[in-house]
């Protein structure tokens, strides 16, 4: 047993040998080649690398071709003459001519250089093209508007005055062919955005009464956007029509920003009365038709709110335009609302829900109050 401890104990030692032996031969050869690499390196730290002679030709002549095509630079005239021939000359003439062949002949030695057009200094050369003023200033209203509009991206209570100022400066400078676009961009923002709404009337009213040119677009798109209440119709999608039908969709969503926005103009002296009078007589002379249709609830429900957002904006407003509202609406409108009041008449119409007969009992009883 022990003899045969001392055997394996002999073979290990000796296998154990063999690796270091082969270890340390290993790590001798890896050394020596860094320290040649490294040699390498040194040598060529010494001084600069040695050019064979066929390279250095190959310097010498592509040298002398740039030289050529310097002095040939130098030489030309960009009107297309060469120099010291008559002025006025033509820059180009027939291909037929002697001159032609003799300068086609002589250039085709040369190196190739860029044509006049794209060399020629300032001031030479053609005319350049001629722009309509028009167009160029439709480009600068464009620019007008985007700033505009990114002026009001940030608009709040914080920065009013700095907006208010602003667009009077572009207003005083006699820019107006982009009020157009700048007021449906304002009733937009105002009806979609119900926290800013009063501060967007306030910006608008405030800038109109002193900017005729200002209140005429502004009637022009108070006009349009109140139509939105005269159409009650659900028609079908049309192919044909999809985006314009996708664009009414879409205001008819916002009909309570409407109203709103409606309500908060009231409260100023800017507009005339018979404008939001004639707001509300079509949100009430709609109501009849509503009620009476099949699936009207919920637009029912909808004038019904928009009445009473424009009735709370007017409510206690001290303005001349909202106090002689205020008297026209409870003389007007507050008759042809009370059938919808009484108690049970919900059966006698299909789309008059409880909530709805809830909802203008709140509109008479505050046009009670006026």
């Amino acid at each position: 047993m022990s003899r045969t401890s001392e055997m394996m104990g002999s073979q290990v030692a000796s296998a154990a040998a063999s690796v270091i032996t082969s270890a340390v031969a290993l790590a001798t050869i890896k050394e020596s080649a860094i320290k040649a690499t490294i040699q390498q390196i040194l040598a060529l730290r010494s001084g600069p690398p040695t050019v064979s002679p066929e390279t250095e030709k190959t310097i010498a002549r592509v040298q002398a071709e740039l030289a050529r095509s310097t002095e040939s630079w130098k030489k030309v005239d960009w009107r297309g003459a060469k120099r010291g021939n008559k002025p006025g000359h033509a820059p180009y003439s027939n291909s037929n001519s002697s001159s032609s062949s003799n300068s086609s002949s002589s250039s085709s030695s040369q190196p190739y250089t860029r044509g006049p057009s794209s060399l020629a200094p300032r001031g030479s050369g053609p005319p350049p093209k001629y722009v309509s003023r028009f167009k160029a200033s439709e480009k600068v209203d464009d620019a007008i508007l985007l700033v505009i509009q990114g002026k009001l991206n940030k608009f709040s209570q914080r920065n009013y005055v700095e907006t208010h100022a602003f667009m009077c400066q572009i207003l005083d400078e006699g820019k107006t062919h982009f009020l157009k676009d700048f007021m449906k961009f304002v009733f937009q923002k105002a009806t979609r955005e119900e926290l800013m709404c009063p501060s967007y009337a306030q910006l608008l009213c405030e800038l109109a009464s002193k900017y005729t040119v200002l209140l005429t677009e502004m009637v022009e798109r108070y006009r349009e956007f109140s139509a939105i209440f005269a159409d009650i119709s659900e028609e079908e999608l049309s192919v044909e029509d999809y985006k314009a039908l996708l664009e009414a969709n879409s205001d008819k969503a916002y009909r309570l920003g409407y109203a709103q926005f409606l309500g908060e103009l009231a409260k100023y002296n800017v507009l005339d009365t018979a404008l939001f009078v004639e707001s509300i007589g079509s949100i009430v002379g709609k109501i009849p038709a509503i009620a009476d249709a099949t699936n009207g609830k919920r637009l029912l429900e909808d004038y019904c709110e928009c009445l009473i957002r424009i009735l709370r904006a007017i409510h206690t407003e001290k303005s001349s335009v909202a106090t002689s509202l205020r008297t026209i609406v409870k003389e007007r409108f507050l008759e042809p609302l009370m059938p919808y009041t009484v108690k049970g008449c919900c059966a006698s119409y299909k789309s008059l829900s409880p909530k709805g007969r809830c909802m203008i009992l709140d509109i008479t009883d505050m046009v009670k109050k006026f």
